[in-house]
């Protein structure tokens, strides 16, 4: 029976590998065992971490560990990161217009548009804002002795931090400090020195910068 190229050429292939495969196994050599031999053995990953954790326990450094991180959390809590601006050297008054250009659609459950993009939209007209607002640097004791004052006049004003510990404050002074911490007042309300003093005026915002 003569065989296809195709069937040839399979057999050839399969005569080569047992071919190789008893070369090896002729030459193949002991060598012996060289040294101590141990069973491997793969520790899994959360016995690995319970194993780590037990030590930091045991030695006292996870303690130390834990104090430190309250003690950063606490701190940066207290006194998160603020916003460097210039003070203020002389008396000076702005008018800001927060009016904004919409970025998408604003629509209703039902579907109906209550806004388009594109849309010049000023939020004093839906929302106005009923507080004064005085931004300070928290750490300077001048600015913060002109906001407490104000607030006495007026118990409405909010007292806004761009630096400093509004815990430390509202501590002291025995009401709430705030804190711009991302900086979104800041940027919505053009504020650009300290101390600053904002109110509402018609469909615009007042800002007063004053000069101590």
């Amino acid at each position: 029976m003569m065989l296809k190229p195709k069937n040839r050429k399979l057999i050839l292939s399969v005569c080569i590998c047992a071919g190789i495969c008893i070369s090896n196994s002729a030459i193949a050599k002991d060598f012996g065992t060289y040294g101590d031999t141990y069973p491997v053995v793969e520790m899994n990953f959360i016995d690995a971490m319970k194993s780590k954790l037990q030590a930091m326990i045991d030695s006292g450094e996870w303690e130390t560990f834990k104090k430190k991180y309250v003690k950063e959390t606490m701190e940066g809590f207290k006194r998160p990161k603020g916003t460097e601006l210039p003070h203020a050297t002389a008396n000076r008054t702005r008018l800001v217009d927060p009016s904004i250009i919409l970025e998408m659609d604003i629509q209703m459950p039902d579907g109906k548009y209550i806004a388009r993009k594109g849309d010049y939209i000023n939020p004093l007209k839906q929302m106005g804002i009923s507080h004064p607002m005085a931004f300070i640097d928290g750490d300077e004791p001048k600015q913060v002795e002109w906001a407490v004052k104000l607030r006495e006049k007026n118990p409405k004003t909010f007292i806004i931090l761009v630096n400093g510990s509004w815990y430390d404050l509202s501590v002291k002074h025995k009401f709430q400090f705030w804190f711009d911490q991302t900086g979104e007042f800041i940027n919505r309300l053009d504020i650009q020195k300290t101390p600053s003093y904002v109110i509402q005026q018609d469909l615009r915002l007042k800002v007063d910068e004053i000069a101590l």
